[in-house]
Order: structure tokens, then C-alpha cells, then sequence
């Protein structure tokens, strides 16, 4: 079974879930995985896959990759009360994407005057096994050494 490779879905500072201020992802609640501190405001796939689920407003999407790795990129803390404001969404439900495709943009700007924090977890639903070999690091789109997916 060919591993896909994973990258940096955006540029920001790596940090475990443990220091989101959000209970849901930092009692692990919707599963394991790592969070950004948003520098910037475009998210790229960070495997080929396919988009599963759009939630409304753009806030958040799920990716499911060619091997089954399932995760969930959840775009601020509490960003659902803009109203779908900061959110231009570039793909579809079901759509095929690309590893590194864009698939949303957020304006940063919506969240500091909406009060939101530019933090976005990064959750495997399915119970992926997955190595972090990078935390508290400031990370660029498009990197790919600090997260592998394990079989």
C-alpha cells in the first residue's frame, strides 16, 4: 500500500491540539491531529483526494485521500458566526483534487474585526495513524516534513 505524502495545507505556526483554545479539538474530540496558526489565509490540499464534505459557510471541508486517510480542516475558531463572510471556496463536493490545489481562502482581516482566532485544526476522523515530527515551529505551505502517515 503506497503512503501519500502529506504537506503543509498553509503557512503558520505549527502546534499540537492540545494548545487550541477550543475544547472540542483540544480534548480531542473529533479525533487526533495537529493545528496552524494561520499567517496566511490559503489552504491547500495537502494530499491528492477527494472533497467529502463542505460545511456551510466554508469554515471547514473533509478530504479523503486515495488511501482512505480521512481528515477534516476546520478554517478559525468560532468562524461560523461571520456568515460565511471570510470564506471564498474553491472547490466542490466531490470534487478530485490535487495535492496543493487551493481550496479556500479566508480573509485574516474578517477574523481579527469578527474576534476570531486564525487557528485551524487539522483532524484524522478516520483514525489514521500519523506522525508529527515537527510542533511549537513556524511551517510553510507546501512543507512536507513534519507529517507522515503511517500504514
Amino acid at each position: 500500500m503506497q503512503i501519500p505524502s502529506f504537506i503543509m495545507p498553509s503557512k503558520g505556526h505549527l502546534i499540537s491540539l492540545e494548545h487550541v483554545p477550543d475544547d472540542m479539538f483540544s480534548k480531542y474530540l473529533l479525533g487526533d491531529g495537529f493545528a496552524i496558526e494561520l499567517f496566511t489565509g490559503e489552504i491547500v490540499a495537502p494530499f491528492k483526494g477527494r472533497i467529502t464534505a463542505i460545511f456551510p459557510g466554508g469554515h471547514a471541508l473533509g478530504l479523503r485521500g486515495d488511501q482512505g486517510v480521512d481528515i477534516l480542516i476546520h478554517i478559525g475558531l468560532n468562524a461560523i458566526r461571520l456568515h460565511n463572510e471570510p470564506f471564498e471556496i474553491h472547490v466542490n463536493m466531490g470534487d478530485e483534487v490535487e495535492q496543493g490545489q487551493l481550496l479556500i481562502k479566508a480573509d485574516l482581516d474578517k477574523f481579527k474585526a469578527g474576534n476570531v482566532l486564525p487557528i485551524m485544526p487539522v483532524i484524522f476522523t478516520n483514525q489514521a495513524m500519523f506522525k508529527l515530527d515537527c510542533v511549537d515551529v513556524d511551517v510553510e505551505m507546501g512543507q512536507s516534513d513534519c507529517v507522515h502517515i503511517l500504514e
